[in-house]
């Protein structure tokens, strides 16, 4: 949608106002007329409801005598010199220390640019106290919001988006696209565009879906697996190769992780082959091996492993790896009633849906779990571990998964064990009979420089045995309920 502008001018008051639609969010700029002005950004949900936010925000604007005109452009910044600016980027590659990025905002803000006001204030937070740096992370706020479309060509407006930065750099951006392949190959290349990006070395593509469809069908629930990265997998290959970790799909998983499906491996190996670091998480189906030169840390997140999927990952070819880690994970069954519940039945209208068409994918995290199964067994994994790794590899993750005695022996009894010196088994559902076999097998585990049980089920009381008998365990916050933190959710409605 075009956007409109409007102006409020009398004896007093010299304003302007002008709003846009981008999807379901509702944008304003405001101000006086010839200024910038302040930006905002309504999320409404669905286009549908941001359209009425839309009208009614117009209605009152035109009632309060706001008169529409010709929109005015009016420039985020000024434009600098493309040749000297090319100039600091290369020098700053290699620069050590903040003082060559100083120097680099003293030349923009001497151009009258909102990026060099940006590496200023960056540089300040760290120097700065508590009551300071809060101001400064406001000021912050205010010119990524104003002058996003610079800065960061307006992906912070993307849901789920993120950047973390320094010295005014983006270092990690999390690229998102709900639901869309097409539209996050799209919102890379807008990311690889930014010069705020040039010294970017860890990207995350997640295009985990915002709404999932209501269906009535323990076997139709799948449908909601979205395709996402046939699309930006042909543009990673041509990524910078300060780029050194990527990811596919989020870092860190949610419900909504599950509902990603991974690509093909086939086309992983094609096209992150130079990627020293590579993390991987969704669902996947009779998974081929993976074939990665490079790959030094290597995480597989399997929504719902299996047997078949550990067999081939253990006999993908990895020369280099130092770390593997594989998410376990596993299927339950869940209602939609208990988060929304149905309308009651209306006999003048049969056909009236008694559940919304959709929901958002936010819901999952509020559904009862009912028949968690996994479809790893301890053999599957004593035959992963038993696999010829390379001599390389001295850590280790199993996480995700519904540790039980079997399981933890098959992992002591595992020739592999001797030669790590890291074990994550985090974010699983290691309980108080498990954590006996583990204390009962301590010396097996006990030349481990880290061990990490954090996010498992342990009662504290367990906890402390444990963390008495293995003093190298991280036992951390541990959490309630049954499962593993990470696994696939078949949500159907009651009927």
């Amino acid at each position: 949608m075009s956007k409109r502008y409007f102006e409020f001018v009398d004896g007093k008051s010299n304003k302007f106002w002008e709003v846009w639609m981008e999807g379901a969010q509702v944008l304003t700029r405001y101000g006086k007329i010839g200024a910038n002005g302040a930006v905002t950004t309504k999320d409404e949900g669905t286009p549908e409801k941001a359209q009425k936010l839309y009208d009614k925000l117009v209605k009152e604007k035109t009632g309060k005598g706001y008169a529409e005109k010709a929109a005015q452009v009016v420039a985020e910044a000024p434009p600098l010199d493309e040749a000297a600016l090319a100039g600091h980027l290369k020098k700053l590659e290699t620069a050590e220390g903040d003082d060559a990025f100083a120097v680099f905002a003293d030349w923009l803000q001497s151009a009258g640019h909102p990026w060099g006001r940006l590496i200023a204030n960056q540089q300040a937070q760290v120097k700065a106290g508590s009551a300071q740096r809060a101001e400064l992370e406001k000021e912050e706020k205010t010119l990524l919001r104003e002058h996003g479309g610079v800065l960061t060509g307006n992906l912070q407006r993307v849901k789920g988006t993120s950047f973390e930065w320094e010295n005014g750099f983006i270092r990690t951006a999390v690229v998102c696209a709900p639901g869309d392949g097409a539209q996050l190959a799209k919102n890379l290349e807008v990311l690889l565009g930014l010069p705020t990006a040039r010294l970017l070395h860890t990207l995350v593509l997640d295009p985990s879906p915002e709404t999932l469809t209501t269906y009535r069908d323990w076997d139709s629930s799948p449908d909601n697996i979205v395709e996402g990265f046939v699309e930006v997998l042909a543009k990673v290959p041509n990524l910078p190769p300060r780029i050194t970790t990527i990811a596919l799909g989020a870092l860190e998983p949610s419900p909504a992780s599950a509902y990603v499906a991974l690509p093909a491996f086939s086309l992983v190996n094609k096209a992150l082959a130079r990627f020293p670091n590579v993390f991987l998480t969704g669902s996947i189906e009779g998974p081929t091996p993976l074939d990665l030169p490079n790959v030094r840390r290597l995480e597989v997140r399997f929504a719902s492993a299996d047997g078949g999927a550990l067999t081939t990952l253990a006999s993908s070819t990895l020369p280099k790896l130092e770390h593997v880690s594989v998410s376990l994970g596993g299927i339950a069954n869940c209602v939609l009633d208990d988060a929304i519940p149905a309308r009651d039945w209306d006999e003048d209208d049969e056909d009236a849906l008694r559940y919304p068409a959709t929901f958002p994918v936010s819901t999952l995290s509020d559904l009862e779990v009912y028949d968690l199964e996994r479809n790893v067994s301890a053999a599957d994994v004593a035959r992963f571990l038993a696999a010829k790794w390379p001599v390389s590899l001295t850590s280790l993750g199993i996480t995700h998964a519904l540790l039980d005695d079997e399981m933890v022996w098959a992992i002591a009894d595992s020739p592999l064990l001797k030669s790590l010196t890291a074990l994550d088994l985090a974010g699983g559902a290691l309980s108080k009979q498990s954590a006996a076999s583990l204390i009962k097998a301590k010396d097996r585990f006990s030349h481990l420089k880290t061990l990490n049980l954090e996010r498992n089920l342990l009662p504290d009381d367990v906890a402390k045995q444990v963390k008495e008998a293995l003093p190298n365990a991280t036992v951390g916050k541990q959490r309630e309920g049954s499962e593993p933190d990470f696994f696939m959710r078949y949500v159907a409605t009651m009927e």
